[in-house]
């Protein structure tokens, strides 16, 4: 008999604080199963958003291949190809400070398109290197975040024995 009220004694004892603990753990536990829930939603939205500006900046690189093919027809054959974009395109005059030199005109844009196209190599370069950086980065903080939720379950594994234990033995 005794031993029954030294365990009820030691219930009603800890009975505020063991309600409060598991209250706020179970409120932080939610917390965070919330947040992951967010952030892999973020996650998908800035995958979406990078998949969508990679679209378009492929293919606005295709229509800059489309207009250097269209120059290449012009140059070789004298003409524009067959099924010619350019109508639906907007036409540009002669910039004044090259008036009655279209020579120097031609020699500025090739080595201003020539500089465009170092540049742009240079910037996918980089950004592949970036990218590629980002990854691992990301693969090494999400394999931890891994572990420490595998730690994380282990300890809620070993409170809910001892929870069960002590329902058990009141």
């Amino acid at each position: 008999m005794s031993s029954r009220r030294a365990k009820r004694k030691r219930y009603l004892e800890l009975q505020d604080v063991l309600v409060s603990k598991v209250q706020s753990l179970n409120l932080s536990s939610s917390d965070l199963d919330n947040d992951v829930i967010t952030a892999n939603e973020d996650f998908g939205l800035m995958y979406k958003s990078m998949e969508d500006r990679q679209s378009e900046l492929y293919s606005r690189m295709l229509g800059i291949a489309e207009k250097s093919g269209e120059l290449h027809s012009i140059l070789k054959y004298g003409k524009q190809a067959d099924g010619d974009s350019s109508s639906t395109e907007e036409t540009f005059a002669m910039p004044e400070e090259y008036k009655g030199n279209v020579g120097r005109f031609i020699e500025d844009s090739r080595a201003s398109v020539n500089g465009h196209a170092k540049l742009l190599k240079a910037q996918i370069t980089e950004m592949y290197a970036a990218f590629e950086a980002f990854v691992e980065e990301w693969t090494k903080k999400l394999k931890d975040l891994k572990e420490a939720a595998n730690e994380v379950g282990a300890e809620h594994e070993k409170l809910s024995a001892l929870l069960t234990d002590f329902i058990l033995n009141l």
